[in-house]
């Protein structure tokens, strides 16, 4: 069990054993969240670990479901419990009680290093609203619509891909993931696509 403050921004670690290092597929998910799929990750290279930054709406277990090369699925869970709940129905940022950054929309930031147990992380963040569809626009009352990054993959400089996630609402403003490779990859360029269409692009050729 693990307890948290903040529920608009709830860390994920999700860490592999050896033997599920070239895992297929990883999905997160959240129990008692009324967006139940926060990710769903497919990486193309052996992985350490992954992470992601969520919305808890309520004290949940948050599972992983790992699917191996031989088609079957691992799941784990944690218990979270949320001290101040609402993450998915509430405004992370309410104008009305304090100022709220305005970030340039799509904006994508890639930080690699090498970590001391060896394995390479690769950290991607991206400037978004990641709107629920849950929260009510403070002034009006009506329901900000939802709208979020549905899509984010990353490529060498051959532009194969290394990994990409499918991604909802259930995902922190402004989401970051995280993919700890077992070796030293080239990852190029970064891609987002929107609920709306838009497509964000980060390349460091």
């Amino acid at each position: 069990m693990h307890e948290v403050e903040e529920a608009h921004e709830v860390p994920v670690i999700i860490k592999l054993p050896e033997n599920l290092a070239n895992a297929n597929e990883i999905a997160i998910l959240i129990d008692n969240n009324p967006i139940q799929l926060a990710a769903n990750i497919l990486p193309y290279k052996n992985i350490k670990s992954i992470g992601v930054n969520v919305r808890l709406e309520q004290d949940s277990l948050v599972r992983a479901a790992v699917l191996d090369e031989n088609n079957i699925w691992h799941v784990n869970s944690k218990k979270i419990i949320v001290n101040s709940p609402g993450g998915c129905s509430l405004p992370s940022c309410n104008p009305d009680k304090e100022i709220c950054e305005i970030k340039e929309l799509g904006k994508i930031k890639l930080n690699k290093y090498q970590r001391s147990s060896g394995n390479w992380r690769f950290k991607i963040s991206i400037n978004h609203p990641m709107d629920t569809g849950l929260v009510k626009n403070p002034k009006s009352g009506d329901f900000i619509p939802e709208y979020f990054i549905k899509h984010i993959s990353l490529e060498n400089i051959k532009g194969d891909k290394l990994a990409e996630a499918d991604t909802f609402g259930a995902l922190s403003a402004n989401p970051i993931l995280i993919i700890d490779f077992i070796e030293n990859l080239d990852v190029s360029s970064v891609t987002a696509n929107d609920s709306k269409g838009k497509v964000f692009h980060l390349n460091k050729k």
